[in-house]
């Protein structure tokens, strides 16, 4: 940024010393007679020059505060599209969060539901379980009643 001020505060310079120098050279020179045609002339080119020299610092100076008029425009525009950015990326953010809270409540619902469940479950495992066993068991004892009713009658 300060790249951009100082040419435009010495361009401003120029034009306020080129307009000094104009006014007191102007004001320095002598008066001479009004016959005298050639001092006037001369006198007339070096006013000009002078006055040729100011116009131009402040054309310069007039450019730069145009170009910084620009960029002060270009860089409102990128602030204006990046607080725009930064409103939507708000938005969705709160939109996020309230889809991640209405998730959350969702599987806390769930996880309430399945508590019962589980315990219900557990409780058809164990029975499950307690069948499978009697199950074991009683396919032993069939065996060995099938094996016992298989021997002939008067065999040990």
């Amino acid at each position: 940024m300060k790249s951009a001020i100082l040419p435009c505060f010495t361009g401003r310079w120029l034009a306020i010393v080129g307009c000094l120098v104009a006014a007191t050279a102007f004001a320095a020179d002598a008066t001479p007679p009004a016959d005298d045609v050639a001092s006037l002339k001369a006198r007339l080119a070096r006013a000009e020059d002078k006055l040729d020299i100011v116009l131009r610092g402040y054309t310069l100076a007039q450019k730069e505060n145009d170009q910084l008029k620009q960029q002060a425009l270009q860089a409102a525009t990128a602030r204006d599209e990046a607080v725009a950015d930064a409103d939507a990326a708000k938005a969705r953010a709160q939109e996020m969060q309230a889809a991640l809270e209405a998730a959350q409540k969702e599987m806390a619902a769930v996880r309430a539901a399945a508590g019962p469940r589980d315990a219900e479950n557990a409780r058809l495992r164990e029975l499950l379980r307690l069948t499978q066993d009697t199950n074991a068991a009683l396919s032993a004892e069939i065996a060995q009643l099938r094996t016992r009713a298989a021997r002939p009658a008067g065999a040990p």
